[in-house]
């Protein structure tokens, strides 16, 4: 195969798109199908009273499990992502790098290798 950059590839039916109201939906775990947040609530989504923490670090493991997902020749050549994690007594710290290689005049994304 070869990498394929669609979102749905990666993300599965839990990511949506809505092109003419400019947003995306991405579902937590309390799905009741296709969750993709499975380190996120509902209440801890709450724009109000929820956790920005717990979101970044939700969506910081789906882009990880995507990431892994797929077979290493099939990921794209331009954009890396690795995460490592240390036990320290009761705690575990884990650090997502993502690296992505982008064209100076535009600052978007370059294109994979032909």
């Amino acid at each position: 195969m070869a990498f394929d950059r669609k979102p749905a590839t990666w993300l599965g039916a839990g990511y949506a798109a809505d092109s003419s109201g400019h947003t995306i939906s991405l579902n937590t775990g309390n799905a009741a199908s296709n969750p993709l947040l499975l380190e996120l609530t509902d209440a801890e989504a709450d724009p109000e009273t929820g956790d920005v923490r717990k979101l970044i670090f939700a969506l910081m493991e789906s882009l990880n499990a995507a990431w892994e997902a797929q077979d290493p020749v099939d990921r794209p050549a331009r954009m890396m992502m690795y995460k490592s994690s240390v036990v320290t007594g009761a705690t575990i710290t884990h650090t997502y790098t993502v690296t992505t290689v982008n064209e100076i005049t535009a600052q978007d994304v370059a294109d994979e290798p032909a």
